[in-house]
C-alpha cells in the first residue's frame, strides 16, 4: 500500500505583487463527499482508507478521502513578472472600417479606421469599446491608436504611438494598451485589461481590413502546499475578460524550483508532487475560486504519456536517412510530370513549430520515408517565397500538397500530421 503523503494546504496571499510574511492562516478548508455532477471520475460512494488510489488530503490533519478544497483570491499580476505566461491565444480578429478621423478626434489625422471590441459579463450586454487607428500621411504605416474606454463617444487624447517594422514579407505596426472589462454582477465591476494589438499588411501604402488583438494580462493567487509557497497563475484564452471553464491556469512554486506542467484548461487538473488537483472559478471576474484535491484515476508518469502528442511519433522507428526534399518546385514538378510520378510540395516556415517538429520526428521515421518512394518530394519556405505561396493558395503552416501525375492538385493537409497520418497521406490512391 502506498503511503500517504499529507500535504497541507492554505491561503498565504493574493496576487503577485503583495508581500506578507505572517503566519496568519486562511479560511478552514472545507470538505464535502465526491459529487457525481462534477467532472472527473468521481466514485458513488468514498473510497476505502485503505486504498492506494485515495488522494492525498488537502488538510494535514484529516487523513480522510473526502474531497478537500480551499479558497483562493486572485489580482492582477505584475506586467514583466517571471510568471507572466510565455504564451498567448491567437489574436482576436477585429473588423476596421473607414472613418472622419478629424471630426472622431477634433484633430487632423488621416485615414480613420475604426474598431469595435466587447469585454466583460455577461457578453452579450456589454457596450462595445471603440478603437481608432490613424496614419501621419497617406502611403505612411497606421502608426496611432485612440482608445474610447469610457464608451461616451469620445477618444482618449492619447494616442499610443507604433513604429512600424518590416518582418515575414508583411508591415507590422505593434499596440500594447491596457481598457476597461465590466462585469455586471450585483454592483458593477470594472477591471483593467491589458491588451496587444497589432496590424500587418503586405507595404504601409495598404489599408489594412482589420486589426487583431490579444490579452497581456493575467492573474495569480498565492497558496502553500505542504510546506511550499505555490502560485495558481491565471489567464484568458479566448480574449473576453471573462473567466471560467476553458481558460488557462498553472500550478508552480514561488521560486520556480517546481514549474509544474505547464498550462492546463481549467476544467482540467494539475499535478503538484503526486497529488492531484482541479481549480474551480467562483465568479466570472477571476478574482475567487477554490482549489480542489482530485482522483485522476492513473499516476502522474501514466498522465505524462497520455498527454504526450508526439508520443508516438517520438518513438516511431527512425530511418537510415531523413526523407530527402529538393528545393526547386518547378523542376521538381516537371520531373514529376515527365516520369509519371506524384509531387509532394511541403511548405513550411523558419518560425513555425509545427514544421520543426515534423522535421525531427515525422520525416525521419521509416514508415513515411517508405511511403515516399516513388513520389517527388519538394520543401518551400513561405516567407521566401511569396510567389508560390499565392500560386498554391497557402493560409498556414504546415501544409502540405500532393500533385497527381499530370501535375494538378489531388490533395492538402494543414497542421501538424503525425506519422500514421503522413503515411496514409502519401499512400494515397490518386484519382487522376
Amino acid at each position: 500500500m502506498r503511503k500517504k503523503m499529507l500535504l497541507g494546504l492554505i491561503v498565504v496571499v493574493a496576487g503577485c505583487q503583495a508581500k506578507d510574511n505572517s503566519n496568519e492562516s486562511g479560511d478552514q478548508i472545507s470538505k464535502r463527499t465526491r459529487s457525481m455532477t462534477r467532472p472527473g471520475p468521481f466514485k458513488d460512494s468514498p473510497d476505502s482508507p485503505d486504498s492506494p488510489d485515495s488522494p492525498d488530503s488537502l488538510d494535514a490533519a484529516n487523513e480522510s478521502t473526502t474531497t478537500g478544497s480551499v479558497a483562493v483570491k486572485f489580482a492582477a499580476g505584475a506586467e514583466g513578472s517571471p510568471l507572466s505566461p510565455r504564451y498567448s491565444p491567437p489574436g482576436k480578429r477585429l473588423e476596421l472600417k473607414p472613418i472622419n478621423a478629424s471630426e472622431s478626434l477634433g484633430v487632423d489625422e488621416v485615414d480613420g479606421l475604426e474598431a469595435e471590441i466587447a469585454l466583460g459579463w455577461p457578453i452579450e450586454k456589454q457596450k462595445p469599446i471603440k478603437l481608432l487607428v490613424t496614419r501621419p500621411a497617406a502611403g505612411e504605416a497606421y502608426n496611432k491608436l485612440f482608445i474610447d474606454n469610457d464608451g461616451n463617444g469620445v477618444f482618449d487624447e492619447d494616442a499610443i504611438v507604433a513604429t512600424a517594422s518590416e518582418s515575414r514579407g508583411n508591415v507590422w505596426s505593434n499596440f500594447s494598451a491596457t481598457v476597461k472589462a465590466t462585469y455586471l454582477t450585483d454592483v458593477a465591476v470594472t477591471e483593467d485589461y491589458p491588451i496587444a494589438l497589432w496590424i500587418a499588411v503586405t507595404s504601409k501604402a495598404e489599408q489594412p481590413e482589420f486589426i487583431r488583438m490579444s490579452r497581456r494580462g493575467f492573474k495569480t493567487g498565492d497558496l502553500s502546499i505542504g510546506g511550499e509557497k505555490v502560485q495558481i497563475v491565471l489567464s484568458d484564452s479566448n480574449n473576453d475578460a471573462v473567466f471560467g471553464e476553458g481558460d488557462w491556469w498553472e500550478l508552480r512554486t514561488v521560486d520556480n524550483t517546481v514549474k509544474g506542467d505547464g498550462s492546463r484548461s481549467i476544467g482540467d487538473f494539475h499535478w503538484f508532487g503526486e497529488s492531484a488537483y482541479k481549480l474551480v472559478l467562483d465568479d466570472a471576474i477571476g478574482n475567487v475560486g477554490r482549489l480542489e484535491s482530485f482522483l485522476p484515476g492513473k499516476t502522474r508518469e501514466q498522465d505524462a504519456l497520455d498527454r504526450d502528442p508526439y508520443g508516438a511519433d517520438r518513438k516511431a522507428v527512425k530511418a537510415d536517412k531523413p526523407l530527402e526534399f529538393r528545393h526547386d518546385v518547378d523542376g521538381a514538378i516537371a520531373e514529376a510530370v515527365a516520369k509519371q510520378k506524384r509531387c509532394f510540395i511541403k511548405f513550411e516556415t523558419t518560425w513555425c513549430g509545427p514544421c520543426k517538429t515534423m522535421t525531427q520526428y515525422v520525416f525521419t521515421a521509416q514508415e513515411v520515408v517508405d511511403a515516399s518512394q516513388d513520389i517527388v518530394c519538394v520543401k518551400v519556405d513561405g516567407d521566401e517565397r511569396r510567389d508560390l505561396v499565392e500560386r498554391f493558395s497557402i493560409k498556414a503552416y504546415p501544409t502540405g500538397i500532393l500533385l497527381a501525375a499530370d501535375g494538378t492538385e489531388a490533395s492538402r493537409f494543414v497542421g501538424y500530421q503525425k506519422v500514421v497520418d503522413m503515411s496514409k497521406f502519401l499512400l494515397q490512391k490518386m484519382t487522376k
